[in-house]
């Protein structure tokens, strides 16, 4: 029986494909302690600007991790 011909070994490219540079988040308008707590469960980040309105209760839910990210 015979085997299949085999060719030369297929190297793996180190380079993966160029992705054009990402844009900066858009940040949130409004950000209430649901919006924080859904983040934290999720892992992922809000980005907020100086004029989105976050309330007191999200801000003290994102103090102890940094969730919140002014961009």
């Amino acid at each position: 029986m015979a085997e299949p011909a085999a060719g030369p070994p297929i190297e793996p490219s180190c380079a993966g494909p160029e992705s054009p540079p990402s844009e900066p988040p858009k940040p949130v308008d409004f950000v209430c302690e649901a919006d924080v707590l859904t983040a934290r469960l999720e892992g992922r980040k809000i980005y907020i600007g100086p004029r989105s309105i976050v309330t007191a209760a999200a801000r003290d839910a994102a103090e102890a991790s940094d969730i919140l990210v002014m961009s």
